[in-house]
């Protein structure tokens, strides 16, 4: 048996209230992703709730009428829509999934979907942004950063609640729900509460079939890392600030010096500690995008002693100087 999600915590969290079509349509754009809205049977009643998590955001979404939504691909963060009431189409390029309360829908980066809502549905929408996912599977999963593309992240469209691992989901959104904070509540300590985030975001790179579901297998089970260039990455992952040579760049991969380089240059275009560097760089920019720190102390603390070829090869990887990013 489903037990009913409690969205109360969100519902306190009001954005947007109309009775106008127009209204609705131009709010709605501004807090989700610009799209094409047409109205079918029964009266307009939207209602928009919204909580921003540390990575997630969670809404509750009521329209009131029938309505057709035709949104702009989302690009940057997947979607889950979990009606709490009423049903919903959803289709794609995967054709069509009819989303209800115990069916949830996924909706990938960069495919278009047309989305079709009846009369009275409401739904809780998690938005999921494509970095705290590849964050995950790069920290959590170990995977390696040339697997974590964006179309990687395209997921089954349809997640059966009624299943252990749907039943598995349901519990982690119902902890997400019940960490939102309300007034008079004594609010969950923030490392718990990004443990959540992650977990629910774990459970979706593990569970629901993905474009990564390829590179995830059984403990004992041959994995991307008996891939020499697999273990130079996730070597030079873990090691983004300390001092590291080219003998123990070889040394992770288990190649010579000469064939580790064949390798880096016929499968990433570029030596091995151009590769390091490169790694360094990548990194360094989402510490700058983060903000909280000044470019010496990030520059220092990935392994740049000198400034000046620190700005030199950020500007020729990104096209601006590290003092641009942090602006």
């Amino acid at each position: 048996m489903l037990v009913p999600l409690d969205a109360g915590r969100v519902r306190a969290h009001r954005v947007l209230s109309s009775a106008s079509q127009l209204e609705s349509q131009r709010g709605l754009a501004s807090e989700l992703v610009d799209h094409r809205l047409t109205w079918g049977r029964g009266a307009v009643d939207t209602r928009f709730s919204r909580v921003r998590l540390e990575h997630l955001s969670m809404a509750v979404l009521h329209y009131g009428a029938e309505v057709e939504v035709r949104p702009e691909p989302l690009r940057e963060f997947v979607l889950v829509q979990m009606p709490l009431r009423g049903r919903a189409d959803i289709t794609g390029a995967r054709g069509r999934v009819e989303v209800s309360p115990r069916m949830a829908g996924i909706v990938s980066p960069n495919h278009p979907v047309h989305l079709r809502w009846e009369a009275g549905c409401e739904q809780l929408l998690i938005k999921i942004p494509l970095a705290a996912l590849r964050e995950v599977a790069r920290t959590a999963l170990k995977l390696p950063e040339r697997l974590l593309t964006t179309d990687r992240f395209e997921f089954a469209p349809e997640l059966d609640l009624g299943t252990d691992a749907g039943r598995a989901w349901t519990g982690l959104v119902d902890g997400l729900l019940r960490s939102v904070p309300v007034p008079g509540a004594s609010p969950l300590a923030t490392p718990w509460r990004r443990h959540l985030e992650e977990n629910a975001m774990l459970f979706l790179l593990t569970h629901q079939p993905s474009g990564l579901s390829a590179a995830l297998v059984p403990p004992g089970a041959p994995g991307p890392t008996d891939d020499p260039l697999d273990r130079l990455q996730a070597y030079i992952a873990e090691r983004l600030c300390a001092p590291v040579s080219l003998l123990d760049l070889a040394r992770a991969a288990g190649l010579g010096v000469r064939s580790l380089h064949t390798l880096c240059r016929e499968r990433l275009q570029a030596p091995p500690m151009t590769v390091l560097r490169q790694a360094r760089l990548d990194a360094a920019r989402r510490r700058l995008l983060q903000g909280g720190q000044s470019v010496t102390e990030v520059a220092y603390a990935h392994g740049f002693e000198h400034l000046g070829r620190f700005s030199a090869y950020y500007r020729e990887r990104f096209g601006e100087l590290p003092s641009d990013t942090v602006r």
